[in-house]
């Protein structure tokens, strides 16, 4: 098989996999969204993240860490474009392809990336909420609040680098698939993609200790 040939079949693979027509679920105008405070139209975010729903999109992804980490091992390194597809969380309810074919995928990726940017943004704001607040209040905190004003910043900071990371990923993500139809790529490609998520997960699973 010529490597034009074998970018073609992985390409395939990737649009085949049904992931996101699967997992995603398109919530009709009104009923309540699976993300608080964010509602969708077909992936379509609309109204500012909470920093309520930024840390329940967060703890979702922490908690399927594990799950993606044994996904990703069990997943040929031929194939680790089709990774691309896997929601790191929740987001998959509020992100849907619209067309079975590479730009439809593009596009979903593309939700996915925004999803992720407004999660940081609402963490960033929530970290900048908290230190006016402590600030406004330093002469009069108690020893226990400034322990635990500071525990909460230091896991708002690993939090925000951990969401930035997650948008980041889906941007690379999409950069690879546009690759994988102008060119073949090499084995070293696919190992450096099994890499990449191999340190994404890394970053949400150490987010579950304080």
């Amino acid at each position: 098989m010529t490597k034009y040939a074998a970018s073609k079949v992985l390409l395939a693979a990737v649009l085949a996999v049904p992931i996101f027509s699967r997992a995603q679920v398109v919530h009709a105008p009104g009923r309540p969204s699976p993300t608080p405070g964010l509602g969708s139209r077909c992936g379509a975010l609309t109204g500012e993240m909470t920093a309520e729903a930024a840390k329940a999109a967060l703890a979702a992804a922490v908690d399927k860490a594990d799950e993606n980490a044994l996904r990703l091992a069990s997943i040929p390194v031929e194939f680790a474009r089709v990774t691309a597809a896997l929601p790191y969380g929740a987001e998959g309810d509020v992100i849907c392809v619209k067309e079975e074919s590479l730009a439809g995928h593009i596009d979903a990726l593309k939700r996915k990336a925004a999803y992720w940017t407004a999660v940081q943004d609402a963490l960033l704001k929530e970290r900048a909420r908290i230190k006016d607040e402590a600030d406004r209040r330093e002469h009069t905190r108690t020893a226990e609040e400034i322990v635990a004003d500071g525990r909460a910043s230091i896991w708002l900071y690993r939090a925000i680098r951990a969401s930035d990371a997650l948008a980041a990923d889906v941007e690379k993500d999409i950069e690879t698939l546009m690759k994988a139809v102008r060119a073949a790529h090499d084995r070293e490609n696919d190992y450096e993609i099994v890499a990449r998520k191999t340190e994404i997960y890394r970053q949400l699973q150490a987010l579950k200790t304080p």
